[in-house]
C-alpha cells in the first residue's frame, strides 16, 4: 500500500512538472494558427506590411520553415527584396528534403531575381550595440555578417549603444554594392540629417554644381543674346557705311568691334546652352549616385556642348 501512494505521489508530482509546459505548448501552437490564419487574410487583401508581421508572429509562436515562404512572399510585395531574399533563403535551408522539387525551382528563382535588386550594409558600432534597418532589428553588434536592403530606396540604420545613446544614418546603395556604416557615439553629432559620405554627400554636391551650371549658363546665355544684338546692329551700319564691303578708316574700330562680339556670342551661346541642359540633368535625370553616365560641358573657342562618358 506504501509502495502504490509513493509511485501515485510520484506521478502526480511528475504531472504537476510538465502539464504546465504542455499546457504553455498548445497555447503557443493555436496563438500560431490564429496568428497565421490572420496573415493569410490580410495578404489576399494586399496589407501587405500587417501581412508580414503577422507571418513573423506566428513563426516566432512556433517556428515552422513553411511560413519563411510567406514572409519572403510578403516582403517581395513590400519591395522589401534584401529581406525577401533571407526568408527564401531560410524556407529552402529549413525546408531541406522535404521541399518539393518545383517549389524549390521556383524559389531558386525568385531568389535570382531579388539578387539584381539588393546591396549591402556592413554595419560597423561598439561592441553590445542594437542595431536594426528601418525599425527592423537585426542583432547585437558585432553583427555576424551583411545585411541585405534593397537598392534605390534610403534606410534607416540605427544603433542602440550600450549606454543607450541613438546613433543613426540614412543610406542608399547601388546593385551589388557593399556599403560600410559606421556608427558610433563621435559620429551623432556629424550624422544628423546626413547620409554615407559617398552617397547624400555626393548628391548634395551634384545638386550644388547643377544649380552653379544653371545659373551661370543662364548669364552666359542672356550675355550671348546681348553680344549678338549688339554686333547685328554694328553689322547693319557697316553694311551701310561700307559698299561693296569696303570700308573705310573712320569704320575700322566699328568692324573691329563687331568681329569681337561675334566671336564672343559664338562662344557665349553654345556654352551657356550646353551649361543649363549639364545643369539641369544634373538636377533631375542624372542625380542618382550610381548613375552610368557622367556629363560635362565641352567647347573651344568656335563650338560647345556636352561630353558624356559612360562608365562600365
Amino acid at each position: 500500500m506504501k509502495r502504490s501512494i509513493r509511485l501515485s505521489a510520484l506521478m502526480t508530482g511528475i504531472l504537476l512538472v510538465f502539464c504546465p509546459f504542455v499546457l504553455r505548448a498548445q497555447d503557443r501552437d493555436e496563438q500560431a494558427k490564429q496568428l497565421f490564419a490572420t496573415g493569410v487574410t490580410q495578404f489576399e487583401s494586399r496589407d501587405y506590411e500587417n501581412a508580414v508581421q503577422s507571418f513573423r508572429e506566428a513563426y516566432a509562436q512556433k517556428p515552422s520553415w513553411k511560413i519563411q515562404f510567406n514572409i519572403g512572399q510578403c516582403e517581395a510585395a513590400l519591395k522589401n527584396y534584401g529581406a525577401a531574399m533571407d526568408a527564401f533563403e531560410a524556407y529552402l535551408a529549413e525546408g531541406g528534403d522535404d521541399i518539393s522539387p518545383d517549389r524549390r525551382v521556383e524559389v531558386t528563382s525568385e531568389i535570382a531575381e531579388l539578387s539584381a535588386m539588393v546591396g549591402y550594409l556592413e554595419v560597423e558600432a561598439a561592441e553590445g550595440s542594437r542595431i536594426s534597418v528601418n525599425g527592423v532589428e537585426r542583432g547585437t553588434a558585432p553583427l555576424s555578417g551583411r545585411i541585405r536592403v534593397s537598392v534605390g530606396r534610403e534606410h534607416d540604420v540605427a544603433a542602440q549603444l550600450p549606454d543607450g545613446t541613438p546613433v543613426h544614418r540614412r543610406v542608399k546603395v547601388g546593385t551589388g554594392e557593399q556599403l560600410i556604416v559606421n556608427l558610433t557615439a563621435r559620429d551623432t553629432e556629424e550624422l544628423v540629417g546626413a547620409t554615407d559620405g559617398d552617397g547624400q554627400a555626393r548628391r548634395s554636391i551634384r545638386g550644388t554644381i547643377g544649380w552653379v551650371a544653371v545659373g551661370v549658363g543662364g548669364a552666359a546665355l542672356i550675355a550671348g543674346i546681348a553680344t549678338g544684338s549688339t554686333a547685328l546692329r554694328n553689322n547693319a551700319d557697316i553694311k551701310d557705311n561700307c559698299p561693296d564691303g569696303v570700308c573705310g578708316p573712320a569704320m575700322y574700330d566699328t568692324v573691329d568691334r563687331t568681329e569681337a562680339l561675334a566671336l564672343a556670342t559664338d562662344i557665349l551661346l553654345p556654352v551657356g546652352g550646353a551649361a543649363v541642359v549639364v545643369g539641369v540633368l544634373l538636377l533631375t535625370v542624372f542625380r542618382e549616385k550610381n548613375s552610368p553616365v557622367a556629363l560635362m560641358p565641352a567647347g573651344n573657342a568656335r563650338s560647345a556642348g556636352v561630353a558624356m562618358e559612360w562608365r562600365f
